[in-house]
């Protein structure tokens, strides 16, 4: 029999502790009611709005490089963020203390009622860190995702302006709150139990034969995992696709955000 592992997360710089959460339970369930975050917001539960950006660390052992993104944390289960760092809203800036594109977003009159401003703050410092260069359409084409019907854009079009150009340092002050743990090897397959569900991670789909039994579906929509599916199998998501002049080569446990 496998052991039982523990969720890994760091949020906002500090390791915070999972237990009593379920494996399945979205992030922004985690982050708001048993850390106390409140600065993500929840809206749709289907990813649609943005409202509940976070962004997502993770050091790729391939690469030798942490990649940064920014995800829908209301449907992403607490299980597929195990050893990354989540940075909230809280962790870019607060009131007392702002992030420039907090003040920035606030000076050019982009928040109205204000409840899509942490998913706008999150799009664009994800932005600002995931690359050295970014230029203004980059920063505008990572809001699309984070819908607003009370503030319009061009505000948001006319704050971002003043970011593009040279972030290698923003991204600097991040990476320097990673802890060394982010780096560990996964020791496969991790097996989390929690109080509803069991989630077991496989390093790829040859792995996954030999863990699913009939209690086990596989998930297309994170409806389907908080309604307390009891068994869920699923592949670490550190595939690559090569495009080469043979045409392109995808490996089995590339997710569609690495293949895009």
């Amino acid at each position: 029999a496998w052991s039982m592992a523990v969720i890994q997360i760091w949020v906002n710089g500090l390791q915070r502790s999972t237990a009593g959460s379920d494996p399945g339970q979205p992030v922004i369930q985690f982050l708001r009611e048993t850390l106390g975050l409140v600065g993500t917001k929840s809206n749709c539960g289907n990813g649609c709005t943005g409202a509940c950006t976070v962004l997502v660390s993770r050091w790729r052992r391939r690469s030798a490089n942490y990649e940064h993104r920014a995800m829908s944390s209301c449907c992403l289960p607490l299980a597929t963020v195990h050893r990354t760092h989540v940075t909230t809203v809280e962790g870019v800036g607060t009131s007392k203390n702002p992030h420039p594109v907090q003040s920035r977003l606030v000076a050019c009159h982009a928040v109205q009622c204000g409840y899509d401003t942490p998913g706008l703050v999150m799009a664009i410092y994800s932005a600002l860190v995931s690359k050295d260069q970014v230029t203004p359409e980059e920063i505008i084409k990572q809001c699309d995702g984070v819908l607003s019907r009370c503030n319009g854009y061009r505000a948001v079009v006319e704050a971002v302006k003043s970011f593009a150009g040279n972030n290698a340092e923003e991204k600097m002050k991040l990476e320097e709150k990673m802890p060394e743990e982010l780096k560990m090897k996964n020791e496969f397959p991790l097996v989390f139990k929690g109080r509803s569900n069991l989630w077991t991670i496989v390093e790829n789909k040859a792995d996954a034969k030999s863990v699913i039994d009939g209690n086990s579906q596989i998930i297309y929509q994170s409806q389907g995992i908080q309604m307390g599916n009891k068994s869920v199998v699923s592949i670490y998501p550190d595939g690559d696709a090569k495009v080469t002049d043979d045409g392109i080569s995808i490996e089995t446990n590339c997710n569609l955000t690495n293949l895009l």
